[in-house]
């Protein structure tokens, strides 16, 4: 359910753990104590959490949910969609988001009855 929230949130706490690592080690370069420095720039990592995970996000989501075509359903590889197409579907064009998928393709109709008749039977 929350699968797609999980990359960005272990990319945007390492990041910010990593920043503010290096300003703490680099706090006497601009001559500020390193407590003060870690304070500072932990509230900082803080208040920056949800926008920076956002846009992480948004990147990584770009890349990872689109539009895809395919000729005949045994091309698709996606576990969570191969098992809801027909066998015999073709021509499919298939919309991969966080929530789930949405499939289109072309079936004959005698082709989808006996695909329906099999998953009653089941």
């Amino acid at each position: 359910m929350l699968w797609p929230l999980v990359l960005p949130f272990q990319i945007t706490i390492s990041l910010l753990m990593a920043l503010v690592v290096l300003l703490t080690a680099l706090a006497p370069i601009v001559k500020w104590k390193r407590g003060k420095m870690f304070g500072i720039s932990l509230a900082f990592g803080c208040l920056a959490f949800i926008p920076s995970c956002m846009g992480i996000m948004a990147i990584i989501d770009s890349r990872r949910f689109w539009i895809l075509k395919y000729d005949f359903a045994p091309e698709v590889n996606g576990f969570r969609v191969a098992r809801h197409l027909p066998a015999k579907a073709r021509n499919i064009s298939l919309r991969k988001f966080p929530a789930g998928h949405c499939a289109k393709y072309s079936i004959s109709k005698a082709d989808l009855l006996s695909y329906l008749d099999a998953l009653w039977d089941e």
